[in-house]
């Protein structure tokens, strides 16, 4: 992301990742108990909106980072844990129902924001938290960026199907 951001004379602080946790809260906020939950995911899927804290673009599986700050959410307890774990497994539910095949589990991000707010720290600040754990790698990516100001890519080989070919015009 920041190497992108680079490569385009970009500053690295507008390529700073932002807010979903804080959003993934937003939705919590929004849904307020456990028995408004279920109601609360079918309008977001009926209004097309995202449900924050769900999917991920890789893991299609349960997220291995959420698994961790679920545990770790769990351990720092509280109602605001609890809550989340409700609306957590209504979430699956729901969008399994309403979504079939697509496997929508909790992402990091959902766990991220209980964890980030069961330590009190504001919500202003996590977008700030979690770039601070990932600044020194991007100033490195920026460093090796700007040094010849070529695009760096990954090595690798496309294996994929050949792409689209145009239609001839008539």
């Amino acid at each position: 992301m920041v190497c992108s951001a680079a490569s385009s004379s970009s500053d690295p602080i507008s390529s700073a990742y932002g807010g979903a946790p804080s959003r993934a809260l937003d939705m919590l906020d929004s849904i307020g108990t456990p028995d408004r939950a279920e109601a609360g995911v079918r309008d977001a899927v009926a209004r097309g909106d995202r449900i924050m804290g769900f999917g991920h673009r890789v893991y299609k599986t349960d997220d291995p980072r959420s698994r961790f700050l679920r545990e770790l959410a769990a351990s720092l307890g509280g109602p605001l844990v609890e809550f989340a774990q409700q609306v957590e497994q209504t979430t699956v539910g729901v969008l399994a129902e309403l979504k079939p095949g697509r496997r929508l589990y909790a992402n990091v991000e959902f766990f991220a924001g209980v964890v980030m707010h069961s330590c009190r720290i504001p919500r202003e600040m996590f977008t700030p938290t979690f770039a601070s754990g990932r600044i020194i790698g991007w100033s490195a990516h920026v460093m090796e960026q700007v040094a010849d100001n070529r695009l760096i890519r990954p090595a690798a080989r496309y294996v994929g199907p050949p792409p689209p070919q145009p239609v001839p015009a008539r």
